[in-house]
């Protein structure tokens, strides 16, 4: 027989699986335990008994499809790591495939395998459409349409319409409800409200039935159910017979100015999957709509920014100025010359996905002096692009003013946090930041003391800031951070920051401080911030004791692992980290920021 594991599959709602993570994470759950969660939400009924009644040496292959549609980076990690523990316990002859809209993820870092499902290719689509609709039909059409056509769901669409010119991915999914389903104007956008609301309030693809009907209406609703473009999945859920469907809905009604950091958790499930955001960028009536949206993107998750231009750039139509693409891109740019391994690589990743003369352009890049020019490239006359650009190439002589520090404090996010980057530069020459500009930023941490979001942002970027200076203040404060934040990402860039120092300091006092703070801490850190140590640990500019001076944290990492074998999620990735350092002295190399 076959079973088929799949994380709010078609059989059980989708909901069901983002109640139940919480248990996954409950210290004193066992594994079976955390295994028979994952297994109510199968579409085949499965219990954890007749899973257990199987024959050890039986081959089985787990299929774990769309982890992208789960809510949040927490209960993935939980799923991925319950399958890791299952995979440990039943090798030699289990195997699972997981698949993710996602390009990475740092939980996938160790032990798996990454393969990558290629579109079709032009050939074949050409065929199809061909066939379709007469020779020479593909050749008509642009290259954006073409390149979407080799999504089996867009090819499908256009052999099913009176047209294989669908325009953009939003066009052709808004084309299938108004022409197809003729579903139109206020009910079209009824509907694509009942959808963000779906999203929102269930965190899943898997929506309350009834709730839905009486919001769209039963007219709409049955339309939508004898088209089978929604499928009722249990007695009182349903959901949409394709995510992206449901995905364009939900974008349609953040279009119209629902920008902000609670809409965006909602239809990505907690950045879980993008492609939401790309399809709002393609329903804006112009470029200076598409800047201003990219401005709230990236306030909220940069690399989502990115995404989303590189989307843009594919598209036959620029929905984005070339300013805005510019200020992003060169921001963004500086990961390549950053210490840690995994923030240059994430970001090469996201290159890839671009036209290959804008990708080639940034990856080729060797010094910040080049990555300048690449700025000073773009002719514009814009007050606020003149005056970004003054600041992004800020460096060397003379030292930053007073007025130019402040900049941290903007409430543009282009602006603040190229501040904050532009400030990691200078230190260790003849212009770094003296302790008294070092004060100021302090100054502005215990200020910006609010629950607001941009208070709290702006805490965000002076302790991501603070992380180039080894003083012992800074360290100080960065700790504070980490104990007391409200802010989880202001805790989450104190603990970057401390590792940073730890490893780049010269002062060897220091640099203990800081790993036995880390270590008294260690069993009371979330995840999120233990992996974040893990992935920082691995410095490019780690001295040569750095594998000594982290036996501390290794230690009382292996220590807690087994006291606690049920910290699944973080002790194993943290402790294997460390060891892989701790064998070997990381190579001295020359930083790659030289003018």
């Amino acid at each position: 027989r076959r079973y088929q594991l799949r994380p709010g599959g078609v059989m059980q709602p989708y909901r069901k699986l983002t109640k139940h993570s919480v248990g996954l994470g409950k210290p004193d759950l066992d594994f079976d335990s955390k295994l028979s969660v994952l297994l109510e939400v199968s579409i085949v009924d499965l219990p954890m008994r007749r899973l257990r009644e199987l024959p050890g040496d039986l081959d089985k292959f787990v299929i774990v499809d769309g982890l992208n549609e789960v809510s949040g980076e927490e209960t993935t990690r939980k799923i991925v790591e319950t399958l890791d523990q299952y995979v440990r316990e039943a090798a030699p002859n289990v195997r699972v495939l997981v698949t993710d809209r996602m390009a990475s993820r740092a939980v996938f870092e160790h032990k798996w395998e990454k393969a990558t499902l290629n579109p079709l290719s032009t050939g074949e689509v050409r065929a199809r459409v061909d066939e379709r609709f007469g020779g020479g039909a593909f050749e008509k059409l642009n290259a954006q349409e073409r390149t979407l056509l080799q999504r089996p769901f867009f090819l499908q669409r256009a052999l099913d319409s009176s047209s294989p010119e669908l325009g953009s991915a939003a066009r052709a999914l808004q084309s299938f409800f108004e022409d197809t389903l003729d579903i139109r104007a206020e009910p079209l956008d009824n509907l694509a409200e009942a959808a963000y609301v779906a999203y929102r309030d269930e965190q899943s693809a898997s929506f309350d039935l009834e709730q839905f009907r009486q919001r769209v209406g039963a007219q709409i609703w049955s339309r939508l159910t004898e088209a089978s473009v929604i499928k009722e999945s249990s007695a009182d859920s349903a959901q949409f017979d394709h995510q992206l469907q449901h995905d364009f809905l939900a974008s349609r009604y953040v279009a119209r100015d629902g920008w902000d950091a609670g809409a965006f958790d909602a239809i990505t499930f907690q950045t879980n999957s993008y492609e939401p955001l790309s399809l709002i960028l393609e329903q804006l009536p112009d470029t200076s709509r598409g800047e201003e949206f990219l401005r709230c993107v990236y306030d909220w998750n940069w690399g989502a920014a990115v995404f989303c231009i590189g989307e843009s750039a594919n598209a036959s139509k620029s929905h984005h100025t070339p300013e805005i693409e510019s200020a992003i891109l060169c921001v963004s740019s500086e990961k390549l010359f950053d210490p840690i391994p995994g923030s240059r690589k994430h970001f090469t990743e996201q290159l890839s996905a671009f036209p290959p003369e804008i990708a080639e352009k940034y990856k080729s890049v060797v010094s910040l002096n080049e990555l300048f020019d690449l700025a000073n490239g773009v002719e514009s006359s814009r007050t606020w692009f003149i005056a970004w650009r003054e600041l992004f190439t800020r460096y060397g002589t003379p030292p930053m003013r007073e007025d130019e520090i402040a900049r941290i404090l903007d409430q543009d996010p282009i602006t603040g946090w190229t501040a904050a980057n532009v400030i990691k530069r200078f230190t260790h020459t003849q212009s770094s930041l003296m302790e008294e500009d070092l004060r100021q930023l302090r100054a502005y941490f215990e200020a910006r003391c609010g629950d607001g979001i941009l208070d709290s942002t702006i805490r965000w970027r002076v302790v991501h800031a603070l992380g180039s200076f080894d003083t012992p203040a800074n360290a100080s404060l960065l700790f504070h951070a980490l104990d007391t934040d409200t802010y989880h990402w202001t805790r989450y860039g104190a603990a970057r920051s401390l590792m940073e120092i730890a490893a780049s300091t010269k002062e060897p006092g220091l640099r203990a401080r800081i790993v036995a703070g880390l270590t008294d801490r260690l069993a009371a850190l979330p995840p999120k911030i233990l992996s974040q140590i893990a992935r920082v640990a691995n410095h490019r500019d780690a001295p040569p004791t750095w594998k000594d001076d982290l036996r501390p944290l290794l230690d009382a990492a292996r220590k807690l692992e087994k006291r606690d074998p049920t910290r699944e999620s973080w002790t194993p990735r943290l402790v294997q980290t460390l060891e892989n350092i701790c064998e070997q002295t990381p190579p001295q190399t020359t930083p790659l920021i030289s003018r």
